[in-house]
């Protein structure tokens, strides 16, 4: 059976904090993916409601990123590189497509980021580098945001 705790994260030192702070993360995803369906399309001091999304995105996908190296850090030497350049490869794509592309493109991009970073921490579960109750949180959050980056994809789309 696979213990609750993990090496990585504490098992009960903040938990009801974390996980308070990442459903919080989750609201901004969410309010840009509804905010154009209220007919708002630009937010006072962020610019468009796409462009808030892409960078807030990006912010986030590079801190999950950040998370995946701490693990895979902790790992034997020798498993940990190829984990490492990936999350580095996945951010840059990210981050390039932020820069140059349009909105509805970096939305896509994003949202294979996060199953990306998603299918590396079921893969930290499987190993125990992560506990039960966090893989569980990674799986949740991360259904709120891709499902919230596809909502706001088809609003991006161009006509």
């Amino acid at each position: 059976m696979q213990d609750q705790t993990s090496p990585v994260l504490p098992a009960r030192s903040g938990a009801l904090t974390s996980r308070a702070l990442t459903y919080a993360g989750a609201l901004p995803f969410l309010a840009c993916a509804l905010l154009p369906y209220a007919g708002i399309r630009d937010i006072p001091l962020l610019g468009s409601v796409e462009q808030a999304l892409v960078s807030y995105g990006l912010a986030i996908a590079s801190f999950m990123a950040g998370t995946l190296w701490a693990a895979r850090l902790r790992e034997p030497a020798g498993n940990a590189p190829p984990w490492l350049l990936l999350s580095n490869a996945f951010v840059l794509a990210a981050w390039i497509s932020a820069l140059a592309a349009p909105a509805f493109v970096a939305l896509a991009v994003q949202a294979l980021v996060f199953l990306f970073l998603l299918w590396a921490d079921s893969r930290l579960f499987a190993v125990g580098l992560i506990g039960r109750d966090y893989w569980v949180l990674r799986q949740r959050i991360s259904a709120i945001v891709v499902l919230a980056l596809l909502v706001a994809l088809f609003t991006a789309w161009p006509e």
